[in-house]
């Protein structure tokens, strides 16, 4: 049983500072991974659903399934279909280049994806495919204060995320974007998926 924890009310400045960044002045993180599987049929349900979304084009469009998506687009399409919901779930419209966390619409996104997945924050070190991960953009130090929303897949240490510079959802390794976490988020009764 992994240590979670809820995060209503949870801006991502408050993951920020939780984590000793403040806004404006970021670092590593201090986040260190555990691989953890889940059942056979779950991690082939997550399978399937993520290798559905892989390649689908980067565009700032309401999510579809091989016809576009942005980073938040993605996860909102990926647990629209994981929970099996009949119509698409609606998410704020950010700028292309608001990232995650920046004021200006990033607290919205991260409630709304909270209220979209009820994922709560994971404390324990561990990460599960279907989890939630909030990264950096290209370096922690980094001025500008991007973000990116990625969904962990079932090969260990895989990561999906809808990535402008690639113009398409494509697969990336936690090992890559290990330095650059910010926080991991569960979906809870994901027994539901199936």
């Amino acid at each position: 049983m992994s240590d979670c924890q809820g995060c209503g009310g949870e801006t991502m400045q408050d993951v920020m500072a939780d984590h000793g960044l403040p806004v404006g002045q970021q670092k590593a993180s201090p986040v260190r991974l555990t691989w953890q599987p889940l059942s056979e049929p779950l991690e082939r349900r997550v399978r399937d659903v993520l290798d559905g979304w892989h390649e689908t084009p980067y565009i700032n469009v309401p999510p579809v399934r091989g016809r576009g998506a942005n980073c938040v687009g993605l996860v909102a399409g990926v647990f629209d279909e994981l929970f099996r919901r009949p119509e698409p779930s609606y998410l704020p419209r950010l700028a292309p280049d608001a990232g995650i966390h920046q004021d200006d619409g990033g607290d919205r996104t991260i409630t709304a994806l909270h209220e979209l997945t009820g994922a709560k924050r994971v404390t324990d070190g561990s990460i599960q495919p279907g989890d939630l991960i909030g990264s950096y953009g290209e370096s922690p130090a980094s001025p500008e204060r991007k973000a990116h929303i990625l969904i962990a897949g079932c090969d260990r240490w895989r990561l999906l995320h809808a990535y402008r510079g690639a113009g398409k959802v494509v697969w990336t390794s936690v090992g890559v974007m290990e330095s650059r976490i910010i926080a991991v988020y569960r979906v809870p009764n994901r027994e539901r998926w199936l």
